[in-house]
């Protein structure tokens, strides 16, 4: 499935879609972003590179655990 396509209505990824969709800001950021921004820093700071934009950009996207093979480690 694409980014653009919705799950089927009734699917357990739609539930968790509008589940997300009503909590309040602090706790949908926490849920959804939070732990795997704070991994992507952590690594930033032991890693300090040349680049530090690029390379948070790039650990969310290989570490994303919403894709395959994404991971919190």
């Amino acid at each position: 499935m694409s980014g653009l396509e919705m799950p089927p209505s009734g699917s357990p990824a739609t539930e968790h879609a509008q589940q997300l969709a009503a909590l309040p800001l602090r706790s949908y950021l926490d849920e959804t972003v939070v732990p795997v921004l704070l991994q992507g820093l952590a690594a930033l700071t032991r890693e300090r590179p040349e680049n530090p934009i690029d390379f948070l950009g790039n650990y969310l996207l290989k570490h994303n655990p919403r894709k395959a093979g994404g991971s919190l480690e």
